[in-house]
């Protein structure tokens, strides 16, 4: 008795173009570039958001102030982050430092140690006619595994705001 082994009745639709050895071959290629172009390296990166006329300080300190928001971001576990920072404001066509931030320190979240932000940068300021506003911040990040990692952000938009930062 000779068995017979039927041909399929649908006729396969895509035949590839290339013969699997070369396909794997390419593939463990693309793979390997990955790897090496990526490393090991730690990446990390600044948030700078846009100063801004904080609505929660003046609702629950009753506070007029103009905020800096920054997040350091890393692509590996760090304990702290440590930066100095300006918010700078158009006046009389120049751009000039209303506000300085120097050395703040910040513990990253245990629940999060891939970020650590700064959500109390802010400079007390008076209403008056709109300024536009600038903000930029410069720092490290410090790994867990103990190495330093340089951080530079700006928020590059500058808004108006209704609020004037007075002389420091």
């Amino acid at each position: 008795m000779t068995i017979t082994i039927p041909r399929p009745i649908i006729k396969p639709i895509i035949k590839p173009f290339v013969p699997n050895i070369i396909g794997v071959g390419i593939l463990a290629a693309q793979l390997f570039a990955m790897a090496v172009g990526n490393g090991n390296e730690p990446h990390c990166k600044l948030i700078v958001e846009i100063p801004h006329h904080s609505t929660s300080m003046k609702r629950d300190l009753n506070v007029d102030a103009i905020k800096l928001n920054v997040t350091s971001e890393c692509s590996v576990p760090q304990t702290e982050t440590t930066l100095s920072g300006h918010i700078y404001m158009m006046k009389n066509g120049q751009e000039i430092t209303a506000h300085s931030f120097r050395n703040i320190s910040r513990k990253s979240d245990p629940k999060n140690s891939l970020k650590v932000r700064f959500l109390n940068l802010y400079a007390r300021c008076v209403y008056a006619e709109p300024v536009t506003y600038r903000g930029d911040a410069s720092g490290f990040a410090y790994l867990e595994n103990g190495s330093r990692v340089p951080l530079n952000g700006d928020s590059k938009i500058s808004l108006p705001e209704a609020c004037v930062i007075q002389a420091q």
